[in-house]
């Protein structure tokens, strides 16, 4: 199974834990830099899948990548799931730990 089909199969869940969320936004962190059509679909996917969740926790994640990433595609699918987050105080995610492995 690829990661674009893999991506799409959990937006269509809809019961994630947070743990599973945290390994999507490090996917969306490592790869928002990438050139490749296929691994921006697939990233971009991650993203309206962290949307989806309504967890404040990615606001900052998805605010810095609609405004940075490479692809126009990946700039807007962020910014769309951005728009799902509720604005809370809460702790935001962050890379403490070294990368972890894509699903490349």
């Amino acid at each position: 199974m690829n990661t674009r089909h893999l991506a799409k199969g959990y937006f269509l869940q809809d019961v994630l834990n947070q743990g599973i969320l945290d390994l999507f936004a490090s996917e969306v962190w490592h790869n928002q830099q990438v050139d490749d059509r296929i691994i921006t679909d697939a990233t971009a996917w991650w993203c309206k899948v962290l949307g989806k969740s309504r967890n404040p926790r990615y606001r900052n994640l998805l605010e810095h990548v609609s405004n940075k990433a490479t692809a126009s595609k990946l700039r807007k699918y962020a910014r769309l799931s951005l728009a799902q987050l509720p604005v809370t105080d809460v702790s935001q995610f962050t890379l403490s730990e070294p990368p972890t492995p894509t699903f490349q």
